[in-house]
């Protein structure tokens, strides 16, 4: 007897598997949903249900559940008699487990599984026949012949241009959908691989795909003059935003890492008028490792996949997703910039990256409207993670994880580079996805909260004098303790886990630093005779396991008479709360002399407090 199918959950990925299976002519008999208010209407004409319904419908069953919180609707399925992996099944599973005749886009019986990588508004398949052949299918929602066609047209371009693009095998229509099917590149996509290997490595695989971007824009753009230009809206929607402001002092502005505008409907932050064929999405998620016995990372065989964001515009529009990379695979985005530009990029480069990313900001955040609001959200937090690599990108700084090329032929500098990185990307404690949680800009290391900009937030220039004694509780890296180790006589660090302890200690050693010490012990138990002019606590208090009237009371009996405590907010503190948090601490035993917020990493503002101890 043939499975009725059965889709649990009539939110966003219901209406999209069922887009898919219509594609196809694979019926679904219902949809089940536990919110209620759905009960008795349709999701794209299939009748909504109570998940009580499946009991109605048999035993030959496949339910395919399509929402987030798999795990709790796989248990709840379990509960009503179901069993998972014979009539509980995933869409990719249930998908690739039926024989279907394509038609015209592939002869024969084929299997499919759905592919949901990348932004691109298509639907896409890895397609696999009886005779082992292997495809990539994407289908268009829409007819869109025209955009069909302008992707053969570059991609002919660009292969012939020798560039390693995937061939594309059929084109045509299905269900009133225009679909392209291609070769299917067997290899390693770069994002899901980069991590496995040396600096080195990454940096030679970034000045091969920088090689290929110059491929990319070197097309000529007049080839194609009903290419779209998405340049045109991201700077309307940055005009409508900057005519809401009447002020006379107008420009844009980065206070405080926020992003200020004033402005009478000019555009100030540098305009960009040279106009190339873009990729669109050059980023690291679009290149494959392709396998092949010749390959390696001297000579990487990689192809370039996914132009269906191809338009035309500024090359800094390309640039703005490698920098984004840059914060996770720094060596590679330094690569790509490296060998596009032949060595050190002019300064203008930085100053139209950092034109184009606040622009473009500024027009998904203003000019956007419903039909692509969870889009734009996604690419929201993308170009805010641009932003996060700059000091200040209004005035152009260059992304502090980036490394100038005479430092990648230092064979010093990267041996320390490659050191740190390798103890911290293997160490057992995961944090911050494995990105470094404390950066340190002077020496080209990216992390959440850059060290040497917060310094200067913190005034601890105004505080610090050559005769204090420091003490870093749960210093991380130590970076902090050694950016203010030239203020002070003496900074201890006391950091649970055994790795930083030794990232700080190498650190030291690189930086020729001697008057910092690091001890790694739980803080709970750390004890010394030694009394401390000022005590830095930066956001950790909460994962410290004491109490704040504990640690308060360990606190103060460390401090000389008149020492002073730099008391800094977690992000899952409220308003409001950090004063309570406080006010506890402090136990009537410390007056506030300063109150502060600091804005390190573009999205996660803090707050912070200057407690001096009264005598």
């Amino acid at each position: 007897m043939k499975s009725k199918i059965v889709l649990f959950g009539a939110g966003d990925f219901g209406e999209l598997t069922l887009k898919h299976l219509r594609i196809f002519h694979i019926e679904v008999e219902c949809v089940v949903d536990n919110d209620s208010s759905k009960w008795g209407s349709s999701l794209e004409g299939v009748a909504i249900y109570s998940p009580e319904h499946l009991l109605t419908l048999g035993s030959a069953l496949e339910i395919v559940v399509t929402m987030r919180n798999q795990y709790d609707v796989i248990r709840q399925l379990e509960n009503l008699g179901f069993t998972f992996g014979k009539n509980i099944i995933s869409y990719s599973e249930m998908l690739y487990s039926i024989n279907l005749n394509l038609g015209d886009i592939v002869s024969g019986e084929t299997k499919l599984k759905p592919i949901y990588n990348g932004f691109t508004p298509t639907y896409k398949f890895y397609i696999e026949t009886a005779k082992k052949e292997r495809y990539f299918l994407r289908v268009y929602d829409k007819p869109e012949h025209e955009a069909v066609e302008m992707e053969t047209d570059i991609s002919s371009s660009l292969a012939s241009n020798g560039l390693d693009v995937p061939n594309i095998m059929n084109l045509g229509t299905i269900e009133g959908r225009a679909y392209i099917l291609y070769e299917w590149i067997s290899g390693r996509v770069l994002s899901e691989t980069l991590g496995d290997l040396s600096l080195k490595e990454q940096y030679r695989i970034g000045l091969e795909a920088g090689e290929m971007l110059k491929k990319i824009h070197a097309i000529p753009v007049h080839e194609y003059p009903t290419l779209p230009s998405y340049n045109i809206a991201y700077h309307k929607g940055a005009r409508y935003k900057t005519e809401l402001f009447n002020d006379d002092d107008d420009g844009l502005h980065y206070v405080d890492r926020k992003l200020i505008i004033k402005n009478k409907g000019k555009e100030k932050a540098g305009k960009i008028h040279t106009m190339n064929l873009l990729h669109g999405d050059y980023h690291t998620g679009n290149i494959i490792i392709a396998d092949s016995p010749n390959s390696s990372y001297l000579e990487p065989n990689l192809v370039v996949i996914d132009f269906g964001h191809a338009h035309k515009g500024a090359v800094e529009e390309d640039f703005s997703a490698i920098i984004a990379d840059g914060y996770i695979h720094p060596l590679f985005a330094t690569g790509v910039i490296h060998a596009y530009y032949n060595g050190e990029p002019h300064k203008s480069f930085w100053v139209r990256c950092s034109s184009y990313v606040t622009n473009r900001l500024l027009g998904l955040v203003c000019g956007r409207d419903d039909d692509v609001l969870n889009l734009s959200n996604q690419l929201i937090e993308h170009k805010s993670r641009v932003l996060s690599s700059y000091n200040n990108p209004i005035e152009a700084d260059v992304p502090y994880w980036y490394i100038s090329q005479p430092l990648v032929y230092d064979s010093d500098y990267m041996k320390f580079y490659q050191t740190i990185h390798t103890i911290y990307y293997t160490r057992q404690r995961g944090f911050c996805l494995g990105i470094f949680y404390q950066g340190l800009e002077s020496l080209n290391i990216y992390g959440i909260r850059p060290t040497e900009f917060r310094f200067a937030e913190y005034g601890l220039d105004k505080i610090l004098t050559k005769e204090h004694s420091v003490l870093d509780v749960a210093c991380n890296c130590g970076f902090m303790s050694l950016c203010i180790s030239e203020h002070v006589r003496k900074v201890v660090g006391v950091e649970l886990d055994q790795s930083l302890v030794k990232i700080a200690n190498i650190t030291a050693e690189y930086l020729s630093v001697t008057n910092c010490s690091f001890y790694c012990q739980d803080f709970k138990e750390f004890k010394t005779e030694e009394k401390f002019d000022i005590i830095l606590s930066f956001a950790v208090h909460h994962w410290l396991g004491v109490s704040m009237e504990e640690y308060g009371d360990k606190l103060s009996s460390l401090l000389n008479p008149g020492g002073i405590i730099l008391l800094e907010s977690h992000q899952i503190e409220p308003n409001g709360d950090f004063d309570k948090i406080t006010a506890r601490f402090a136990g009537g035993r410390f007056e506030v002399i300063y109150d502060g917020d600091i804005a390190d990493y573009v999205t996660l503002p803090r707050k912070f407090k200057i407690l001096k101890l009264l005598s």
